[in-house]
């Protein structure tokens, strides 16, 4: 896990943006971003690259006590999602999601570091690795790309 090129939010900008983006969620009654509770870490100083964690949920896990493939990649477009939404300023919705398991997720939280690569017209760009927080092992990695969203009000307003 790389820490070498991230403190806690270089960026407040980014760092308040975040925050805002997680009040509107908890305004919902129940979304997947909420129940998932991602607790962004930090970023590097233009908020390209960002550090997200989780904690394994029992909700989450399969049959076999590991984090089911499903909440993983969730996990990921969580992470990546936020990220392009706060490094651009505007609400975005996954246009692709690619994912690649490495090892199982048995530890109880991870660690989520995503790199926007690109912001375009109409997309952005992102990939993302996911590591074990106890132990540092990568466990996946994900690329994703991410539409803007163009309507009236937030996404709070969206929801209503």
């Amino acid at each position: 896990m790389k820490k070498d090129n991230l403190n806690k939010f270089e960026n407040r900008e980014i760092e308040n943006f975040f925050g805002k983006m997680m009040d509107e969620n908890r305004r919902c009654k129940e979304n997947m971003n909420l129940l998932m509770d991602p607790q962004p870490l930090g970023c590097n100083s233009d908020g390209s690259i960002t550090r997200v964690r989780f904690v394994g949920m029992d909700w989450e896990k399969n049959q076999r006590g590991q984090i089911h493939g499903g909440a993983i990649a969730a996990m990921f477009d969580t992470a990546m999602g936020i990220s392009a939404s706060a490094f651009t300023k505007k609400d975005v919705s996954t246009a692709e999601l690619t994912v690649s398991f490495i090892r199982p997720f048995y530890g109880a939280g991870y660690i989520i570091d995503t790199e926007i690569l690109s912001a375009g017209r109409t997309l952005i760009r992102a990939r993302a690795n996911a590591y074990d927080e106890d132990t540092g092992k990568l466990l996946a990695s994900a690329t994703g790309s991410f539409a803007y969203l163009y309507y009236a009000g937030s996404a709070a307003d969206a929801h209503k």
